[in-house]
């Protein structure tokens, strides 16, 4: 099944990256479950990260809206002057296909926003979404939370209001192709089979997109 992944930029040339747990204690898979052990995520555990996972939808921005909000918590924010998100299909190889590709082995939707607006949702996401999640997976792995369905029950009793339907995702940062530490992280997951395709990902973002030179 193919897979697919929101990347939110700004013209900067800013965008949001993200660090896996190595455990999750709670998810929305298979109608919800919850694990005071934990399971050891599959795909890249404690690797980077773009929020994403399978494509369940036939629409692709569809489903990396959906993934965004899934592991952060907070919607996607506007983008400015209705610049529409962009999506790009790409083959096992990590090479660009034709849009009109039914088949496809992971996608990328990259949805531009104003400065402000990268940087509230990180925000948001670091200071509230994360931390609330970290609250409830400790509340899971006191069992205090038994069941899926009680985590809703958990956060109405301690004031939550935001936080991610999956605990995949451990932390998020802004990253900038300025930001010569941050392309070296980038170009290091180049072949790698745990997080090869981000590579594939933010080098289209960086150079067919925001046009910027090598």
């Amino acid at each position: 099944m193919a897979s697919v992944y929101a990347v939110l930029y700004d013209k900067s040339g800013t965008f949001l990256m993200a660090k896996k747990q190595i455990k999750s204690y709670y998810t929305q898979a298979d109608g919800g479950k919850v694990n005071a052990l934990g399971w050891t995520i599959k795909s890249g555990p404690g690797e980077y990260a773009l929020p994403g996972g399978k494509l369940e939808e036939s629409n692709i921005e569809d489903g990396a809206r959906r993934e965004f909000l899934e592991e952060t918590g907070f919607n996607l924010p506007l983008s400015p002057d209705n610049n529409p998100p962009k999506t790009v299909k790409f083959n096992v190889k990590g090479e660009v296909l034709p849009p009109s590709a039914t088949s496809f082995a992971f996608s990328a939707v990259y949805f531009c926003a104003s400065e402000e607006g990268v940087e509230n949702t990180w925000s948001n996401i670091s200071e509230i979404a994360l931390p609330n999640s970290r609250d409830i997976a400790g509340a899971i792995m006191r069992r205090d939370i038994e069941t899926y369905s009680e985590i809703t029950l958990y956060a109405r009793k301690h004031g939550i209001k935001e936080w991610p339907a999956d605990n995949e995702l451990k932390w998020v940062w802004r990253w900038s192709f300025s930001n010569k530490n941050d392309w070296a992280k980038i170009e290091s997951m180049k072949n790698d089979d745990n997080v090869g395709w981000y590579y594939c990902i933010l080098e289209y973002l960086c150079f067919h997109i925001l046009n910027r030179k090598a």
